[in-house]
């Protein structure tokens, strides 16, 4: 775990680290435990970011967890799911966590990829995480939930030539019931349509809806300030601060994403993809892909 005057990064061998398990680096890339709060996880009370996707089911006790700013309450049965990149949190006091008890998985984004999530829905998923990061279960998902957490953590722990297929399996399958439990959750909420206001959350949730909307035609934050009645500076200032990462990192990583599911998902030549999102061909395309990915487009279509 690394540290700096303001954030604190926390990654998956630390995690693995505070439940005694044992995580080597580029092999071990998910962590699964049932873990209760303890002085060693003290450094979650303040800002902290993940450098893998998360789930975490509390099975007893509740919490205040604050995610980029905005405060959500977590209690017995709630379903809290990170995405890399978000500041967290606790906000409550350590007495008041002395009773907590929560299942934990996290996994790392080369993981995530390894197990054939449509890429592009992972990212339409990460803007509804954004705003509802945290769902209350019925007993009977919960119930389900803890049944594929405990047979993960057996599979993990099962010395087996095959294990790695099993648990990637496995993590697909819970990755689609997570996401039929948690858009079930939502749909009962009316979308709003998109309100432009002035705070800080909802700026930065506007910003990603529209980042979503037109991610393939517009480039320059310029663009989005302007939608939002914002200058860029201001524009950039707030998402920098919310999300850690830069306005235009985000225009990009969503322009990748989309590009990956077209070379995965789609037959389209790579001209074609470059005409789709908006590039002025192909050579400008692989260049922007590979300072993004560290390879072409063709070596990753073709990767296995």
């Amino acid at each position: 775990m690394t540290t700096n005057t303001a954030l604190t990064e926390l990654h998956l061998h630390d995690i693995a680290s505070m439940t005694g398990q044992q995580y080597r680096e580029g092999i071990d890339n998910l962590v699964s435990a049932n873990l209760k709060f303890d002085k060693d996880m003290h450094f979650l009370k303040y800002p902290c970011r993940l450098d893998g996707y998360c789930a975490l089911v509390c099975r007893e006790g509740r919490f205040v967890l604050e995610i980029n700013g905005r405060d959500f309450p977590v209690s017995r049965h709630s379903l809290v799911v990170y995405i890399p990149g978000n500041i967290i949190r606790v906000k409550s006091d350590e007495s008041a966590l002395k009773g907590l008890d929560f299942t934990i998985v996290a996994a790392a984004p080369s993981f995530i990829g390894s197990v054939g999530v449509n890429l592009k829905n992972l990212y339409e998923d990460s803007l509804m995480a954004l705003k509802s990061p945290c769902i209350n279960l019925s007993d009977k998902e919960f119930e389900l939930l803890s049944q594929y957490f405990a047979l993960g953590k057996n599979i993990l722990h099962y010395d087996a030539i095959d294990s790695k297929d099993a648990i990637q399996g496995l993590c697909f399958s819970l990755f689609h019931i997570m996401e039929s439990i948690w858009k079930k959750s939502l749909e009962h909420d009316a979308v709003p349509a998109v309100n432009y206001s002035r705070k800080p959350g909802a700026i930065f949730e506007n910003f990603m809806k529209l980042v979503s909307e037109y991610h393939s035609r517009e480039r320059n934050v310029a663009f989005y300030a302007e939608k939002l009645n914002l200058t860029p500076k201001y524009l950039s200032l707030i998402v920098k601060k919310l999300s850690g990462k830069s306005a235009p990192e985000w225009i990009d990583a969503m322009i990748i994403l989309e590009a990956k599911n077209l070379l995965k998902y789609s037959t389209k030549s790579i001209k074609e993809i470059a005409w789709d999102l908006n590039f002025s061909g192909s050579p400008a395309f692989c260049k922007f892909f590979r300072a993004q990915t560290g390879t072409t487009p063709n070596q990753f279509r073709n990767e296995s």
